[in-house]
Formats: structure tokens, C-alpha cells, sequence
């Protein structure tokens, strides 16, 4: 039997989130930013706060958060900062993520994201909420352990 790698430690899960939100936020502004090039070169004059363009863009900016680390996720199991931080995402069968995986995933993980990080303090595996919802986990690959990752 091959021998699995520990689940990530609320320390290293913050690192990760961390240099991930930096990227994904780089991320985002350049797609919108280019977007709202293209609708102001079209005639777009301005986005009122409480329009329903700009309840659009909100739903545009989560589906581009989605994309962002689905792709990671179903490609490999790490985003930037997970591979940074030598952690990848597996389901809890350590299988890759199916993009079904990843969307729930990130759908469990976007409504209570810091509640969702601090029951890993105190989950008997050190699983997050949305890892428990979803069958996924972080696994840290710093252990000097054999992968359980299937493909």
C-alpha cells in the first residue's frame, strides 16, 4: 500500500490562500479591465452601482475566480501558490479533481471562506468545511512520503 501525504496545515493552507488571492486578483482585473475596454470602445458609458450590468460584473468577476482555479485544479491539482507552498488539491479518494470536483469545491469554499478555513482547526483530519462538503483535500507534499495521488 502506497503511503498517502499528510492533509496541509492551517499555516501552510493561509500561505497558499495568500499568494493565490494576489494572483487571482491580478487575474480578474486584467480580464475586467479589458472588458470594459471593449464595452466603452462600443459605447458603454458608465456602470451604475446598482444596475443590473453591475450585478453581471459580480457574477462575471466569481465566474472568472472559478475559471482561475478549476483550470489549476483539473490540470495538475495546484495552483501558483499551492505549488509555492508544495501543496496540492486531490479528492478524498487522492484522485485529480474532476471539474465537478472543482466546482463544488469552489462553490462550498466562496460562501463561508473563513469559517470554512477555521473548521480545519478543528476537523479530527484537518479537512476545511468546503474540502468536507466537496470530497476534496489539500495535501502537503513537503512530507518526505510516497504520492497517493491516482491518475
Amino acid at each position: 500500500m502506497t503511503a498517502q501525504y499528510p492533509n496541509a496545515s492551517f499555516l501552510k493552507r493561509l500561505g497558499g490562500i495568500l499568494y493565490d488571492f494576489c494572483l487571482v486578483f491580478s487575474f480578474v482585473a486584467v480580464i475586467a479591465a479589458i472588458t470594459l475596454f471593449i464595452l466603452q470602445a462600443n459605447g458603454l458609458k458608465n456602470i451604475e452601482p446598482d444596475s443590473t450590468l453591475s450585478r453581471v460584473f459580480v457574477l462575471y468577476y466569481i465566474f472568472l475566480s472559478f475559471a482561475f482555479f478549476a483550470w489549476f485544479w483539473t490540470h495538475g491539482g495546484q495552483t501558483l501558490g499551492m505549488r509555492a507552498w508544495k501543496m496540492r488539491v486531490v479528492t478524498a479518494q487522492n484522485s485529480e479533481l474532476t471539474m465537478f470536483d472543482a466546482l463544488a469545491r469552489f462553490g462550498f469554499a466562496l460562501f463561508l471562506p473563513v469559517i470554512s478555513q477555521l473548521w480545519s482547526l478543528v476537523d479530527k483530519q484537518g479537512l476545511a468545511l468546503h474540502e468536507r462538503l466537496s470530497g476534496t483535500k489539500l495535501i502537503d507534499l513537503s512530507a518526505k512520503k510516497n504520492p497517493a495521488v491516482k491518475k
